[in-house]
Formats: C-alpha cells, structure tokens, sequence
C-alpha cells in the first residue's frame, strides 16, 4: 500500500480466498477496510494509520470473505521506505489462522451427528451433513460396481442439504474416474471443459468439483465422496479438510 495515496498497489493471488480480485482491489484501500469484520475494523485502521508509522505492527483480526464465511487472521505490517528514505510503502501479511481450527469443529459436528446412525441412514446423513457444512450444491456418496461397464451408483445424494433420489452413471470420463485412480481431486473451475463427455456435469450446470476416495483396509477404493457446485466450491479449503 501506497502511504501517502492509500492505494494498495499489489495483491498476490491469496487475496482470492477472500473473494476479491486483483483488478477490482489494487484501486482503493477501502476495498480491503470493507473485508474487515465491522467488530474490528477501528483497530485494524488504528493499526494502519498510527503504528505503521513506526516501522512494524502486529494485529490479531476477522475478514468476512465473500462467502460470507469468517476467517481469523494474524496482520503483519512492515514499511518500508522510499526514496527520500522516509515511510512510503506499507506491505501486509495476513495468516489465516482460525481456519484449522473452525474445520476440526465442523468435522466434530458431522461426527456427532453420524455416531450412532449405521446402514443407509448412515450414507444418507453423511450426504447431507456434508453437503450443508461445505455449502455445496451436490453431495454425494458412491459405490463402486464390480462390472464390466465400469458404472457406479450414488448411494446418497444431497441437494443443497436436501436428499434427492440417487442415480447410476458411467465412471469413464469423469471427475470421479480421476479420483478413485489417483486419490483426493479439487477441480476449482470449468470443471466441464477437463470432462466435456460427462453428461451430468452438464445436465446439473457443475463448474467445481472436490472428490475423495472410500477406502478398504488394504487401500483398494471401494467408492467416493464428492462435491458438486455452480461456480467456485465456497471455502475450498474448509471442505477438502472436511472431506479428508
């Protein structure tokens, strides 16, 4: 960030985790105050205007992504001179450091949730819960067939936390192929195009993917859980740990 200006002059591509973009944030400042939750924001200028002016400062904060989700961060800003050797330039780190710590509540919440349910209910709960906690268009759990067509049949299905009817559909070609040949797949966009002959991907309007094997004690996959979404996944890195 320019000092004297307030423009924020580079944004790496993290910045995306929050929702914004390079092009539409490297104007302003303002477009950077207006991702702090409103609890801190005071602080957070008071940290930019009056310590930056001493060389470093430290901040314990929360941005609210655009997702609406809430990320707990630590701010590291350091300045740095220009120049004529006086304060210039204001570079900020920001480390995320509550999102470990919000994806082992949300995983205790599903297992709370799954502990006593066996059989379907189990399958069914799972799909749900998983669907809800990642806010995934699609959540689905899937079962291997041991055939010679190499099909496949999701033995639950959520839509937006909604149970829908399961369906069958040919691994050949697909984002779950990849994943029961090489393990945990995250596909953040135009999922379609890297698998333009799945029909479903189509016929449910897909655009991300995120996908993780069911394994047998001897590491054989036995199936998959996946998500399914419209646009980006939101939060991807909360669901891969869910997921995982």
């Amino acid at each position: 960030m320019d000092l004297q200006t307030g423009c924020v002059t580079g944004l790496n591509d993290a910045c995306e985790v929050l929702g914004i973009l390079r092009d539409d944030s490297a104007e302003s400042f303002d477009a950077l105050i207006a991702l702090v939750h409103p609890d801190h924001r005071d602080a957070f200028r008071a940290a930019i205007g009056t310590r930056s002016k001493s060389g470093t400062f430290r901040l314990a904060t929360q941005f609210c992504a655009a997702d609406g989700s809430v990320h707990s961060v630590q701010c590291n800003g350091t300045v740095l001179p220009g120049d004529s050797n006086l304060p210039s330039w204001l570079a900020v780190t920001i480390h995320n450091v509550g999102g470990r710590h919000q994806g082992k509540k949300v995983v205790g919440r599903v297992i709370e949730s799954l502990h006593q349910q066996t059989g379907q209910e189990f399958f069914r709960s799972l799909a749900e819960q998983v669907g809800s906690a990642c806010q995934a268009d699609y959540a689905v759990v899937v079962r291997l067939n041991d055939d010679e067509e190499y099909t496949a049949d999701t033995i639950a299905m959520s839509h937006r936390g909604e149970l829908v009817d399961n369906i069958s559909y040919h691994l050949q070609d697909t984002p779950c192929e990849k994943v029961i040949a090489g393990g945990f797949c995250h596909f953040e966009a135009n999922v379609q195009h890297h698998f333009p002959n799945d029909l479903l991907l189509s016929d449910f309007g897909i655009e991300s993917y995120m996908g993780i094997p069911l394994l047998l004690g001897n590491g054989s996959p036995i199936g998959l859980v996946a998500l399914l979404h419209s646009s980006q996944i939101p939060n991807p890195a909360l669901a891969e740990e869910i997921l995982k």
